[in-house]
């Protein structure tokens, strides 16, 4: 399925990974998330003058993992005050099942469902997600006696609201066996208090 990369609500709008809302009564727009872009961009600008670099950094992540966990949170809200008839409620089960079968990899549609895709369409994601795939893969090779390479992520997807699970999918190439073919690798990395543990990494099967 294809990425959530915007999301325009009565008061709030999602795109670029960022989340903003707006006063009472007055709709967003992009204009409202142009803004606040620029806004952010001079707030990491003095937190690396202030903090330096690498603090900055961290703090620019903290905000877009936010965004995504406020996301979260909002969709299950809209879906609890729809009170959607009994087919729909089915469907909503069948999606739950098929959560629950996939262990999160596929999230199938977003409605009841407490896990969204991360949006990966800024160097920061890609960096911060390829690095829990990596830490993943590093678990996987120690505990198997593997020699499996990062290639590169294909899609994420987070849930949680106390603490973040990531369910991540990414490539891999096996060092030990020359022109061996590119894998799938899943992984489920979950993160607290800037501590991250990986509770799952394996091949796609």
């Amino acid at each position: 399925m294809e990425e959530i990369r915007e999301i325009i609500g009565s008061d709030f709008v999602y795109a670029r990974g960022i989340l903003i809302f707006t006063k009472p009564g007055e709709f967003p727009t992009m204009e409202h998330l142009m803004k606040e872009e620029k806004r952010r961009q001079v707030l990491h600008r003095n937190r690396i003058e202030l903090l330096g670099e690498e603090t900055a950094k961290k703090l620019q992540e903290e905000d877009h993992e936010r965004d995504q966990e406020l996301l979260v949170q909002i969709l299950e809200k809209i879906a609890k005050r729809k009170n959607p008839e009994p087919q729909h409620r089915s469907k909503r089960l069948r999606e739950s099942k098929r959560l629950r079968e996939t262990k999160g990899f596929d999230v199938g549609d977003f409605a009841g469902i407490p896990v969204i895709p991360v949006v990966l369409d800024s160097p920061e994601s890609l960096e911060r997600i390829g690095g829990y795939a990596k830490l993943a893969l590093d678990e996987h090779n120690k505990c198997n006696n593997t020699k499996y390479q990062f290639v590169k992520v294909l899609k994420a997807n987070i849930g949680g609201t106390l603490g973040r699970t990531y369910f991540i999918t990414f490539q891999v190439k096996d060092r030990a066996c020359s022109g061996s073919p590119i894998l799938n690798f899943r992984a489920k990395v979950r993160t607290f208090k800037d501590q991250a543990t990986v509770t799952f990494s394996a091949p796609e099967l």
